[in-house]
């Protein structure tokens, strides 16, 4: 029985997302549960002030309101294969809740996922988390980790890295279908917010570029979400630049909408990558006009590339395709 129960947070949590939708289009809608069942952890999505995250959607579908205890019964007869908790919020103490009520059978046969998303270099929250999920973290299977470098997470077994996806039925929702490369009108899109110095960096690179039609923009969010998916689905070069975070979600936005990848040369690990000049083009402040000009000067060239990061990201990079990596990882620990 792969039945999902999810610990709802009461903040904008992108992991959460990305594997509630990713088991909702594995498992199906009614084996993917919320405790608890509350419409407004999730009404203030659409006023987070994230204009280009697809995280503003606020139209999850709650399945189920019972109490924990009840929740815990549930497992405890084996009508739950998997409990996933983000750390914010309230999830957090619900599940420090929920695994003392389980018997140690119920531990065994199910997988419980603690999913940790502060990608600050900065800080070292994960073991801040570690230490105030004691004396319960022993018994977390899979503690996915959105960090920089595998090694900074320490030398816990149960610490796994992890990468933002995109949200397939979202941005679907908003450009209805993947329009053909040769029917694209833009050939350079870079849209950025400002929250890091290296996005801008770029987008006074870019104010130099003279081939093409082009939309670059930085700054004050300027599209709306259906407007900036649009953008991004009628353009045939994507440019993605990490800022701050090590899981940039417009690496996987820009290849989703049938763009071809473009996206900052990075050294660190990040699992699935993307491969140079193979399913994307990396580059620095010094190649990039060279290469936009050389890709935008040979379409056949272009046009392989795009589809390449499409399909490299629809194999690796959707929410399904996470939710079909947490089952494997899930399996392998478990021994199912």
């Amino acid at each position: 029985m792969n039945n999902a129960l999810f610990l709802v947070h009461d903040q904008v949590s992108h992991a959460y997302d990305t594997f509630f939708d990713g088991m909702k289009l594995l498992f199906g809608n009614n084996s993917v549960f919320e405790y608890p069942c509350v419409e407004k952890y999730h009404s203030n999505y659409s006023n987070s002030g994230h204009s280009y995250g697809w995280w503003c959607y606020n139209d999850i579908k709650h399945v189920t309101s019972i109490s924990l205890n009840d929740w815990a019964k549930e497992i405890n007869d084996g009508k739950i294969k998997y409990i996933i908790a983000s750390n914010r919020g309230y999830a957090l103490e619900n599940l420090k809740l929920l695994i003392p009520m389980l018997t140690d059978n119920a531990i065994r046969n199910t997988c419980t996922v603690f999913l940790e998303e502060e990608e600050d270099p900065g800080f070292n929250f994960h073991y801040w988390f570690i230490e105030h999920l004691k004396p319960i973290y022993e018994k977390i299977d899979i503690h996915y980790k959105v960090d920089y470098i595998r090694n900074k997470v320490g030398s816990y077994d149960n610490i796994h890295p992890f990468y933002l996806s995109a949200p397939s039925e979202k941005i679907l929702k908003e450009i209805g279908k993947v329009k053909p490369f040769c029917e694209r009108s833009i050939d350079v899109c870079y849209v950025a917010g400002n929250s890091h110095k290296n996005r801008e960096r770029y987008f006074d690179i870019l104010k130099n570029i003279n081939v093409g039609n082009n939309v670059i923009e930085f700054g004050a969010h300027k599209y709306s979400l259906k407007e900036y998916f649009n953008i991004i689905n009628d353009s045939k070069i994507f440019i993605s630049v990490r800022g701050n975070g090590w899981s940039n979600t417009r690496n996987v936005e820009g290849p989703f909408c049938g763009a071809a990848l473009f996206t900052e040369q990075l050294e660190i690990s990040i699992p699935n990558d993307y491969i140079n000049k193979k399913n994307a083009v990396f580059f620095n402040e010094e190649t990039l006009l060279p290469l936009l000009n050389e890709y935008l000067s040979n379409t056949t060239k272009l046009s392989k590339l795009a589809k390449a990061s499409h399909t490299y990201c629809m194999e690796n990079h959707t929410s399904l395709a996470r939710a079909n990596q947490l089952v494997d990882l899930a399996n392998k620990i478990k021994g199912w």
